[in-house]
């Protein structure tokens, strides 16, 4: 299991663009609070030979039955328990664990929150 030991290695990877080749969008739903507003945290696997690039994060609130987004700014992402301050941040291959904490949602407010994280994945070509 590979941990982020230091910012740089997630924020800003080796990896020129012209070695990098879409392969998947990512799309991560996480539910439920507890009681210090996080979110359920979820693992996040990256294989050998490739990256993650995340783009965004954010949630919604259900009320009555429609969710009503809100803004990217209400939540802090954490990987492997800590905060990344900026997006977008890049995963090299390794083993994470991604937790949104929300900012201005009280955790006993009695609605359903969803959480989400959006990315690519890529593969890494060897130069030729």
């Amino acid at each position: 299991m590979q941990s982020c030991d230091k910012d740089e290695d997630i924020v800003f990877p080796e990896y020129p663009q012209e070695k990098l080749q879409f392969n998947q969008a990512i799309f991560l739903e996480l539910s439920g609070l507890d009681n210090r507003n996080y979110l359920d945290s979820t693992d996040l696997t990256v294989a050998a030979g490739k990256v993650v690039k995340i783009e965004s994060v954010g949630y919604s609130i259900v009320f009555s039955g429609y969710d009503s987004p809100q803004r990217n700014s209400s939540v802090n992402l954490f990987i492997n328990d800590m905060a990344l301050s900026s997006l977008p941040a890049w995963l090299p291959s390794g083993q994470y664990k991604v937790k949104l904490v929300l900012h201005d949602s009280p955790a006993n407010d009695g609605h359903i929150h969803k959480g989400y994280l959006t990315g690519i994945e890529y593969n890494i070509l060897p130069l030729q």
